[in-house]
């Protein structure tokens, strides 16, 4: 898996997909737990080594196919896991529980007189019941599939030194400033921070830290749009129209950081006290 808007391509290893497997387990997402846990597989079966063994990974896999509603894939994973380990217990008593559930399943089915109706899903899960539509959208942009802009669009974007309307301060050294999207209008400014003040803000928390180098944008759903995190930049946007009104088109989210660490730290600028800054428009919506 390369690390999607990065310029380095980091690649997860099989312990690394198996630690993302977790997570989901732990957090009940068992659907997200089977597409990671098949992906660690897929990369202990091509031969790579890993801490991880194909046990661990049969364990959990089995019995969040188990939670999906998928009895016949969880025995047959389950008995894989036993022949691999024929002392692992939870297996064992996993095994003994699934062989009631199926074989009340038939006897329940014999008695209506109607016949088990086979579906071959392919690894296909249904989402919960409770899943919104529009994550399908937010996992899409966090993979870095987002919508691309149109060359047209694209000739909208440029950098610029910005002096924040002539501060004194940003006469002297004005702002990098870069626009990341056209409409909402997104930008980012470079040198916010300094690597002496990353450095110290790192001293005062004491926690480890690296660069992001997979995952961690800020994604736009309505827009389609992504905003990879830089080290030490600022993206900036308005989340009101110039009325006031909320602008829905900036609802976003976070996406998962798979390799690094990510810091992010929030600066709100209130519309009171903006007024000749930002002058209200002539309709609701502009």
């Amino acid at each position: 898996m390369a690390g999607a808007g990065t310029k380095s391509q980091a690649v997860m290893s099989a312990d690394d997909c198996f630690g993302m497997g977790r997570s989901a387990y732990n957090e009940g997402d068992y659907c997200h737990t089977v597409l990671w846990m098949e992906q660690v597989l897929k990369q202990l079966d091509a031969g790579e080594e890993a801490i991880t063994t194909k046990a661990q990974v049969l364990d959990y896999l089995s019995y969040a196919v188990f939670q999906l509603g998928e009895l016949h894939r969880a025995l047959e994973l389950t008995r894989r896991l036993l022949s691999l380990d024929l002392s692992h217990e939870r297996a064992g008593g996993n095994l003994r529980y699934f062989e009631q559930l199926l074989e009340e399943e038939r006897e329940k089915l014999a008695s209506n007189q109607t016949e088990a109706e086979q579906v071959t899903r392919d690894s296909i899960y249904e989402r919960p019941v409770d899943y919104l539509p529009e994550r399908d959208v937010y996992e899409s942009l966090c993979r870095g599939d987002g919508v691309k802009l149109t060359p047209q669009r694209q000739k909208r974007l440029f950098c610029r030194y910005h002096h924040g309307n002539r501060t004194p301060e940003l006469l002297i050294a004005p702002f990098k400033e870069e626009d990341e999207w056209d409409s909402p209008h997104i930008v980012r400014y470079y040198d916010v921070m300094s690597d002496k003040e990353i450095q110290r803000i790192k001293k005062i928390t004491k926690p480890k830290m690296s660069d992001v180098e997979a995952g961690g944008a800020t994604v736009f759903p309505d827009l389609g749009a992504a905003i990879w995190p830089k080290k030490g930049t600022a993206v900036f946007w308005y989340n009101l129209l110039r009325s006031g009104e909320g602008d829905y088109w900036t609802r976003h989210a976070a996406c998962p950081v798979l390799v690094g660490c990510k810091w992010v730290s929030n600066k709100w600028f209130h519309e009171r006290g903006q007024e000749f800054l930002r002058p209200c428009g002539s309709t609701e919506v502009d």
